[in-house]
């Protein structure tokens, strides 16, 4: 599969499984971390990987999730890595290890203060500096 075409099957599922969810879910969710990574594993990323056709894997690697096909031999080869770390500021280990592995798409997810508009936040955002790392 392409990877143009793999990422716009992960990203058109992940919008629709996010834009599903009832507010109250999406701001439970946001309400600790523990809660942000039970809703991605279970209320998004399993229903994206069944979506788009592919086999879901906690921890393989040490990777948070993947998404794989099985070959002829009924290997499980990873097509998509994905990465979630609640605290934007320390994701920098995790964009490490996507970089070590080889998979048509790679994805961190994270969340943080992003824009950097006067005012839209208390602290300030973190768009430029994230970016820039």
């Amino acid at each position: 599969m392409a990877l143009h075409l793999l990422w716009d099957e992960f990203r058109s599922s992940f919008v629709k499984n996010l834009e599903a969810l009832p507010v109250s879910q999406f701001n439970e969710a946001w309400k600790t971390s523990k809660n942000r990574t039970r809703l991605y594993e279970h209320t998004i990323l399993e229903p994206v990987c069944r979506e788009i056709g592919l086999n879901y894997k906690k921890e393989l690697f040490k990777i948070d999730y993947t998404f794989c096909r099985k070959s002829k031999n009924g290997t499980d080869v990873p097509l998509v890595f994905i990465e979630s770390e609640n605290v934007a500021l320390d994701a920098e280990h995790e964009m490490r290890k996507l970089c070590c592995l080889s998979a048509p798409l790679k994805v961190l997810i994270t969340c943080a203060e992003w824009s950097d508009i006067p005012g839209d936040w208390k602290n300030g955002g973190y768009k430029e500096l994230l970016t820039n790392r």
